[in-house]
């Protein structure tokens, strides 16, 4: 191989793997904070459930989570909601809104992934409910 193919290969190799990365995306989170109230997180591999609207059981909101993103799915958007979600404490997200934003800046079109999300703790035995 020359000096020439070598390099084509580096820079060829150099471009997949920027189109990778740029494909990968990266999720912002924003954090609405609902309690004052802190709780101990969970486990990394701690299941939180994913609801679609509020259960009947006596709960507490902990906190709004919003998370966008640019050539993400709703997977990612959901696994950074849920990350959140167990550092605050909480027990399940009740997902309010998924929609696929068209945003215009510059004259150049961007579509972007939106997911917003209430985490909640439940609350247990003789514990009030907090507004």
């Amino acid at each position: 191989m020359s000096a020439e193919q070598g390099l084509l290969k580096v820079a060829s190799g150099a471009v997949l793997l920027g189109s990778l990365l740029w494909l990968g995306g990266c999720v912002s989170l924003d954090v609405q904070p609902l309690t004052k109230d802190r709780y101990q997180p969970r486990p990394g591999d701690a299941k939180v459930e994913v609801l679609k609207k509020s259960p009947s059981r006596a709960h507490v909101k902990l906190a709004r989570l919003v998370a966008t993103g640019e050539h993400v799915d709703e997977d990612r958007l959901q696994a950074k909601i849920l990350s959140e979600a167990r550092s605050l404490g909480a027990d399940a997200i009740v997902v309010e809104k998924v929609d696929l934003l068209n945003i215009m800046e510059y004259n150049v079109a961007t579509l972007k992934m939106y997911m917003s999300a209430t985490a909640i703790r439940y609350v247990e035995g003789n514990e009030k409910p907090k507004p």
